[in-house]
């Protein structure tokens, strides 16, 4: 009887000794890469396991304790709350196209506006056909798959102007991303399978209010949602709207405090739409998040400095935090 050891067994067997060795000691990221060497060398390993392999061959019971070594990308959940970024379809901007935009449906790339989709938000988007339900059950399977805890989730809803799309598509965005998590069954290890469908096929239709209503007490809780949109698409009505999807913040495409560059650029607004959005924003309640660009065509290194020393010291501005996107 032949007692060759397959290589499936060598690395089932590598595996599990990485795990207890995890177990009975504190280990750092480091040491823990140091001990899948050791450990590969003893059982003729055909390849070093992934941490997300190594978690897969653990049982549920001891799995919490082992995240907290493999988790990678700790910072991604430091806060205890995972981003959830998602994607809306390709979709052209009523204004037709700034400048420096290098997506949009109808540019080389197909991609949504804003975007090449090569970014990762995109290219899941394209992996479930931009259908809200598949991106975040992916991209919660990807977060437990490498450790992170998903209880607690924050709906980040990108894609260009979402403010402009219907109203009926950003009702049923919202409602199919909330219902992926209502849906969501921790109790069933992540899976990234080659071949997996992560779209549902033909959802029962429910009210956008159940939904919500559902997710309060759900295992996996939108605890925040975040609107990306530009200062020409933020009126009473559409704040009102993103209220009642459950919006929190709002991230707005102000680029620069410079009338004539954002002219330049066929932003499609000026400064006065930026400051009456951020005010009117900060009344209904939201957190608001500036998307700045310095070194646009026309743009000075002086200009760059003035831009940031207004919005820090003059009221009119003052945002709770910034993305800066140079160019």
């Amino acid at each position: 009887m032949s007692t060759q050891v397959t290589e499936a067994d060598a690395f089932s067997k590598t595996c599990e000794e990485i795990i207890e060795r995890i177990l009975g000691g504190q280990l750092s990221v480091e040491q823990v890469e140091e001990v899948k060497m050791e450990v590969c060398a003893i059982y003729s390993s055909p390849k070093v396991p992934k941490n997300t392999e190594i978690l897969d061959y653990a049982p549920s019971e001891i799995r919490g304790k082992l995240e907290q070594v493999l988790r990678r990308k700790p910072v991604r959940t430091a806060s205890g709350v995972t981003p959830i970024a998602i994607m809306t379809s390709p979709h052209m901007c009523p204004h037709g196209k700034c400048l420096f935009c290098p997506g949009g449906p109808a540019s080389e790339f197909s991609s949504p506006q804003s975007y090449t989709g090569y970014e990762p938000a995109a290219a899941r988007g394209k992996q479930t056909d931009y259908d809200p339900y598949g991106q975040v059950t992916l991209r919660l399977e990807q977060f437990r798959e490498i450790g992170h805890p998903v209880d607690k989730a924050e709906l980040i809803l990108m894609g260009g102007t979402m403010t402009a799309r219907s109203a009926d598509y950003q009702e049923w965005f919202v409602r199919r991303a909330l219902e992926a998590m209502n849906d969501y069954d921790l109790s069933i290890a992540p899976s990234l399978g080659e071949g997996r469908i992560f779209v549902q096929e033909n959802p029962q239709f429910k009210y956008l209010e159940d939904v919500i209503s559902v997710n309060e007490t759900a295992d996996i809780r939108c605890i925040a949602m975040t609107f990306e949109t530009k200062p020409d698409w933020c009126n009473h009505e559409q704040i009102d709207r993103m209220l009642r999807l459950g919006g929190t913040k709002v991230e707005l495409g102000v680029q620069t405090t410079f009338e004539h560059i954002n002219h330049a650029m066929h932003r499609g607004h000026g400064t006065i739409e930026s400051v009456e959005s951020n005010q009117r924003l900060r009344d209904s309640g939201f957190k608001v998040g500036f998307h700045m660009m310095p070194g646009q065509p026309g743009m000075s290194y002086d200009m760059g400095i003035e831009d940031f020393r207004r919005l820090f010291a003059d009221p009119i501005w003052k945002p709770d935090y910034l993305k800066i996107y140079p160019t």
